[in-house]
C-alpha cells in the first residue's frame, strides 16, 4: 500500500472516530431517556425536540405520514391490509 494511501486511511479513521465522539457527546447531553417519569416544567424540551408536520399521505392506505418517514413503514407499501378504526364510543 502506497505511503499515500495510508495516510488517506489513517485521516478517514480519525474523522469517523471524532464523528463517533461528537455524537456520542450530543446524546449523552440530550438524552430524554425516562425523561417522562422525571419530568420538569420549568425545562423547554420543545428546543431538543423536532417533529415535522404531518403532511405526508401513503398512496396504499393514506396514512398520515412525515416527510421523512420511510416509505411503507405503515402498511409495506399496500402488502398489508389494516382493517379500519373503529369510532370509540362516547
Amino acid at each position: 500500500m502506497s505511503e499515500v494511501r495510508k495516510r488517506l486511511r489513517s485521516d478517514v479513521h480519525e474523522q469517523n472516530i471524532n464523528v463517533r465522539e461528537v455524537r456520542s457527546r450530543r446524546s449523552r447531553d440530550y438524552s430524554l431517556e425516562d425523561e417522562a417519569f422525571r419530568y420538569d416544567p420549568t425545562k423547554e424540551y420543545n428546543k431538543r425536540v423536532v417533529t415535522d408536520k404531518m403532511d405526508q399521505e401513503c398512496q396504499f392506505c393514506d396514512t398520515k405520514k412525515f416527510s421523512t418517514a420511510t416509505a411503507g413503514m405503515c402498511c409495506m407499501s399496500g402488502k398489508i391490509l389494516l382493517a379500519p378504526l373503529e369510532v370509540p364510543p362516547e
